[in-house]
């Protein structure tokens, strides 16, 4: 029976980098991976290389790097390429002033962090506010070739395509030796206190929760109704699920009015996704629209992948009552 333990032919730790090599070199090849302003179009074999040349130079070696970029296709890249080589990425929300840019460098620890044109000004400030004794990361430009009001790079100048350049296509990319080992560094809002780190290990989500910033895009083109004359009733109920705050009781009305079946849930997407939802009862049907929408919002039942879940009090750490309104 001691022999029985884990081995490279029975146990491998799970990580969604995996999916890119697959779709590069099994499925999807030769099919589209990233359309950017119609010009610029990289197929799924394509991305991979890329990705693999984003392993970086011997002499940048951070545990932990930042990024600081919109939409563009290095920032896709950047999300399988760091991990893959070896290091954390952090990957910086676009809409942060400069404030809370510097508080996530300075807590993250990134030595270099790659950057859009058009952000610069913002992360320029963000290093004036870092602490004296807090050294700088190298800044690296992500130039964008539809940016036109902003020159290019100098020659001598490292930028991202250059770095690219310089990497390995064949580069035998770096697999986690254990689930545990973390690729990506996310920070909380910050809404309600300074933001706090929190380590990404095996749980995806869209590039938009994620941090992957490219989910607003492609959620507003989705979510835009249908002009009234070409609107039709769907053949059969859509469940759907909705997280964070909870929907109005108009939202609510007018989406079930159509077909749809909305449920509740909530978690830490950061690190853990879905932990709690709204179990809801066959009898609940029958209520008015503003009870349903006041029991779809509260959502206490552990999902099946959570073994304990439990609200407790800052001070005491007891267990807060289950009524729907004392905070923990």
């Amino acid at each position: 029976m001691d022999k029985l333990g884990a081995k490279p032919a029975n146990s491998r730790a799970l990580t969604p980098l995996g999916f890119l090599e697959r779709a590069a070199a099994i499925v999807y090849g030769d099919c589209p991976s990233v359309v950017y302003y119609h010009d610029t179009v990289f197929t799924w074999s394509q991305t991979l290389r890329r990705c693999l040349r984003v392993r970086l130079p011997r002499h940048l070696p951070p545990p932990h790097l930042s990024v600081l970029l919109p939409n563009v296709p290095a920032m896709y890249e950047m999300h399988f390429g760091v991990p893959m080589s070896g290091a954390v990425l952090n990957s910086i929300n676009t809409r942060l002033d400069a404030r809370t840019v510097a508080v996530l460098l300075r807590h993250s620890g990134s030595k270099l962090i790659f950057v859009d044109p058009v952000l610069l000004p913002v992360l320029r400030d963000a290093l004036r506010l870092l602490p004296s004794g807090h050294p700088a990361p190298r800044v690296i430009l992500v130039d964008d070739p539809h940016e036109r009001e902003f020159p290019p790079a100098p020659a001598t100048t490292l930028t991202y395509e250059r770095l690219l350049e310089k990497g390995d296509p064949e580069f035998a990319w770096l697999r986690p030796v254990s689930e545990w080992d973390p690729m990506i560094l996310n920070y909380t809002s910050g809404t309600t206190s300074p933001p706090k780190g929190v380590p990404t290990y095996l749980w995806t989500l869209p590039l938009g929760v994620w941090p992957w910033w490219a989910a607003p895009t492609s959620a507003s083109a989705a979510s835009t109704p249908p002009p009234e004359g070409v609107r039709k009733p769907l053949p059969g109920k859509v469940r759907i699920r909705t997280s964070g705050a909870p929907p109005p009781a108009a939202v609510l009305y007018r989406t079930e009015a159509i077909g749809f079946e909305v449920s509740h849930r909530y978690g830490l997407t950061e690190t853990a996704g879905l932990v709690l939802s709204c179990a809801w009862k066959g009898e609940w049907d029958k209520l008015p629209g503003s009870e349903r929408a006041r029991l779809k919002a509260r959502q206490g039942v552990r999902t099946a992948g959570m073994s304990e879940v439990d609200i407790v009090d800052s001070e005491t750490g007891r267990s807060v009552p289950r009524d729907g309104s004392t905070m923990g």
